[in-house]
């Protein structure tokens, strides 16, 4: 089976793993993964995808306001990963969000072949029904752009539907081909260079090159 692996891509576990096939980071956190993986059996792929020379896949869970979001890493072989599934659309999980808000990312779904996917802890209640989203929590949105035509569009796009700041405070992640991605709010300051973020290293690189990553 080809596994789709790619940061921010969510997974879930067969039922019949053995415990031991589950190597955390943190010493302590397996009881809680294992008991995570048991009644809710949702993860999360994290940087560097792969480990121990790709053998293993780079998991998270990030757990509910009832744990403090405690966030966990951990790895597992790919043998036992069940199916592997990209992020919600906005579109499929905007209405579980204060109506203000709703109002205010409407526009982010006017060009639906633009519509950006979640992360973050929006992603995290829709998918688990368990509470994540405060007052105070920002909206994390993905756009995966695979052409640099789809990418002249989205930036055009974004300059006139994305809300003001001020009132809504979002984290928007630009994903490129060979899963690199960078921050569309850093790439709007007034900074001539970008950080790209790889999949297993970080680079920085002038503005006007984004254009290399598309073949």
């Amino acid at each position: 089976m080809m596994l789709n692996l790619q940061r921010h891509n969510f997974v879930g576990i067969v039922g019949n793993y053995s415990p031991d096939e589950i190597v955390t980071a943190q010493n302590g956190d397996r009881e809680r993964i294992l008991r995570w993986l048991s009644e809710v059996n949702l993860c999360v792929i994290r940087r560097p995808v792969l480990e121990d020379a790709g053998t293993r896949v780079a998991l998270a869970v990030s757990f509910p306001l009832s744990e403090n979001k405690y966030r966990s890493a951990f790895s597992v072989p790919a043998h036992i990963i069940a199916q592997v599934s990209a992020p919600p659309l906005l579109n499929d999980c905007i209405s579980i969000l204060p109506q203000f808000q709703q109002n205010l990312l409407a526009p982010l779904l006017a060009d639906t072949s633009l519509s950006p996917r979640v992360f973050g802890s929006l992603a995290w209640q829709f998918l688990s029904k368990q509470q994540y989203l405060t007052d105070n929590s920002d909206i994390d949105l993905v756009y995966r752009i695979e052409a640099s035509e789809d990418w002249s569009r989205l930036k055009s796009f974004l300059n006139s539907a994305l809300p003001d700041s001020k009132r809504l405070k979002t984290d928007i992640e630009m994903t490129l081909p060979g899963d690199n991605s960078f921050s569309w709010h850093e790439f709007r300051s007034q900074s001539k260079k970008l950080l790209i973020k790889g999949a297993k290293d970080c680079s920085i690189i002038p503005k006007e090159e984004i254009a290399r990553f598309f073949k």
